[in-house]
């Protein structure tokens, strides 16, 4: 459990992150929907980018303690996005296919799809934390101070 307890504010603030993601994506997908007049299906793919890019954002500020980039860092920076949205992208699939196996194989979560869609989500949120964790904000590190006293601290626990 030592692990656990080193990831948990990581983990904590990654959740508060995701559920803020939830909001603007729903808003963003209730708004093409809405007042743009698309169809729910076009609607809800476009506002995957925003929201994911939302996440990507402010889990590298709060989460993961990173700073603005600076121009000489946008090549890297844009890397950082892309494999936040690859990995927002596998999550994704994986949550759809998750709720979509639990109910068409579980009488009662097709009747109470908001719990599949809980247990959907939880382990692909666990997955898209240890991707963020160990890929995503860690792929660089040369964004990280070498020496965790020079600098901002370190999130990530040795």
């Amino acid at each position: 459990m030592p692990v656990l307890r080193r990831y948990a504010p990581l983990l904590l603030r990654f959740a508060l992150v995701g559920l803020s993601g939830f909001l603007v994506d729903a808003i963003l997908y209730l708004l093409l929907r809405d007042a743009c007049r698309l169809d729910h299906r076009l609607a809800r793919s476009l506002a995957f980018v925003p929201a994911a890019t939302w996440n990507w954002y402010v889990n590298r500020l709060w989460t993961f303690r990173r700073p603005p980039s600076l121009p000489s860092a946008t090549r890297r920076t844009l890397g950082e996005w892309c494999r936040f949205l690859a990995s927002s992208s596998l999550c994704a699939v994986l949550t759809v296919g998750l709720y979509c196996a639990l109910t068409a194989w579980t009488p009662l979560l097709a009747r109470f799809p908001l719990a599949a869609l809980f247990l959907s989500a939880t382990p692909c949120g666990l997955i898209g934390f240890t991707l963020a964790a160990l890929w995503v904000y860690d792929a660089a590190p040369s964004t990280r101070p070498a020496n965790p006293d020079a600098g901002a601290p370190n999130p990530l626990p040795p």
